[in-house]
């Protein structure tokens, strides 16, 4: 988490490209270490193998010492479903994307799915700027929304790969553009990939989509969204920047168990997200959490 407002993970990633100048950069941009296991320590010995809610005692006791404004932070956990429940609602403002849930007797296993990603998603829509694949059989759509400060249609990311049904319904809606376009005729599509070519397409036709709240510096989803239904409103009627809603109407948050797809720091549990320490089993097809 750095500095004030909500805690972003793209923060964090600059923070550490810059780390050969840490000592001048603590001021401008400190950074708090989030703790929410121990695995060995001088007077416990290996406690890997011992259960969650016993190695949970060790960070607690530990944190006893630690002053109450150091960038040293214990997680928060708890065994209360209704208080999960409770954190979940009102923390995805603060840019925390969900809760990881952890079977509270279960050791730490090394390189083990044992642990599963609670995330919020939230349902919106943007306007179809591009596509990769052809226009006559799009793989993916790439999305924009307009910015509230110059009024142009920004980049704000893409969506997973089409199924056949998804590409049959957007496909005799699409058309290419011609005179001008407001994107370049190469985009980073999210923020590991190099600028990449694609069609471009007439920013016309408005989809639905469900995204999880991770952004990058506001201005485009971090993770690919998944379409759900063309809309049939005007690319106006459509939210600015990121946002979820406008004067008309709201999009609400929802719960989703989605498959992680990105290994852990540490042992799993990464810098702004909350934590529960339950007996829990695999839900609707999602895939544990891997530790390392």
């Amino acid at each position: 988490m750095l500095g004030r407002g909500p805690a972003r993970l793209n923060r964090l990633q600059r923070r550490y490209a810059q780390r050969r100048h840490a000592r001048e950069l603590a001021g401008s941009q400190p950074v708090h270490l989030v703790v929410f296991d121990v695995l060995e320590t001088a007077q416990d010995g290996d406690l890997r193998r011992r259960p969650l809610r016993e190695r949970r005692a060790v960070p607690e006791r530990l944190f006893r010492r630690v002053p109450a404004r150091s960038p040293l932070t214990l997680a928060m956990q708890t065994p209360d479903p209704a208080v999960a429940e409770e954190w979940f609602d009102t923390m995805a403002v603060a840019g925390v994307e969900g809760l990881m849930i952890k079977p509270a007797d279960s050791p730490y296993v090394s390189g083990a799915r044992v642990w599963l990603k609670y995330k919020s998603r939230q349902t919106t829509d943007a306007v179809i700027g591009g596509v990769t694949g052809s226009l006559h059989r799009p793989a993916a759509l790439l999305l924009g929304r307009y910015a509230s400060d110059t009024g142009r249609l920004h980049y704000a990311g893409r969506t997973t790969h089409l199924t056949d049904a998804q590409a049959a319904a957007v496909t005799p809606l699409l058309v290419a553009a011609i005179g001008g376009h407001p994107w370049p005729a190469q985009l980073t599509v999210n923020w590991r990939s190099k600028p990449t070519g694609y069609h471009q397409v007439a920013p016309l036709v408005v989809v639905e989509i469900r995204a999880d709240i991770a952004a990058d510096q506001g201005r485009r989803w971090r993770h690919a969204v998944r379409m759900l239904r063309v809309r049939d409103i005007a690319p106006n009627e459509v939210p600015l920047d990121l946002d979820l809603e406008t004067e008309n109407g709201h999009r609400p948050f929802r719960r989703t168990l989605v498959r992680s797809t990105m290994r852990p720091w540490g042992s799993g549990a990464g810098t702004g997200r909350a934590s529960t320490g339950t007996r829990c089993r695999p839900v609707g097809g999602a895939r544990p959490w891997r530790t390392p």
